[in-house]
């Protein structure tokens, strides 16, 4: 099996946003246990359960950004050979701020690495919008606990770090300046050419590989490119508090 990460991201300070492909039954009920199993806190069980019933023994991962380093590590650590190819020649990445709500933050807590992202992080449960002269519009609180915070805040090449770690403890073997060329999907199996000359089979292929993913146009062609939504971002650097609010 195929799969390709299609969430909306936002690229040069523009939101684009991707139209998902049909889904399979297999891939609805994938969707779902992975869901519910972050927000109830029993990812370990209903991984070992999905995974049994998909026979999921080895997978490639295309892609070590956020999505892939967090696949990576979450299936290499409940027992799955995982390898993860990279385009980039090293796992240097831009040092933009993320803002992860408690879901997120949930789903570093099944790969155990939630303390160390809190850490390295600012917490805070409330989102404050001011006008162009500071003056007050809205204040937006909210409680998504209580077994985490609502809201974790910090740099992404920390978060990169930290999950590039859970990866690599866990037994992931992460390649850099290559990538996939070719597939070819087999009735329980992907053959799989990468850039290096390497060709092998795994029982599942997950695509993290970006925006403008190559391998999601090699799957879907040209119907679920990227449209550009009219919205825009701006971002400000400002000073980190001494410490997060209780």
């Amino acid at each position: 099996m195929v799969a390709v990460d299609t969430r909306n991201r936002p690229v040069d300070g523009r939101l684009w946003a991707s139209t998902p492909p049909m889904p399979t039954i297999e891939s609805i009920n994938f969707c779902i246990s992975r869901l519910a199993a972050y927000l109830t806190g029993h990812a370990e069980e209903v991984d070992a359960k999905v995974m049994d019933q998909m026979n999921v023994q080895r997978v490639l991962v295309v892609g070590a950004g956020i999505g892939g380093l967090t696949a990576a590590a979450a299936l290499a650590q409940r027992g799955v050979e995982v390898e993860v190819v990279e385009v980039r020649d090293d796992a240097t990445v831009y040092g933009v701020g993320l803002i992860q709500p408690a879901n997120a933050l949930r789903a570093l807590r099944s790969i155990g690495v939630l303390d160390q992202a809190l850490a390295a992080g600012f917490r805070f449960s409330a989102n404050v919008f001011h006008d162009w002269s500071g003056e007050l519009i809205a204040e937006c609180p909210s409680a998504f606990g209580p077994e985490v915070p609502s809201y974790n805040a910090l740099g992404r090449p920390d978060l990169h770090r930290i999950l590039l770690s859970a990866a690599e403890q866990a037994g992931a073997k992460i390649t850099y300046g290559v990538t996939w060329e070719a597939l070819e999907e087999g009735r329980s199996s992907v053959t799989v050419s990468l850039s290096n000359g390497v060709r092998a089979d795994y029982d599942l292929v997950v695509g993290f590989d970006g925006l403008r993913s190559a391998l999601r146009r090699r799957l879907f062609s040209t119907a679920h490119e990227p449209i550009f939504s009219g919205c825009a971002v701006w971002r400000v650097t400002m000073p980190r508090p001494q410490r997060s609010p209780t």
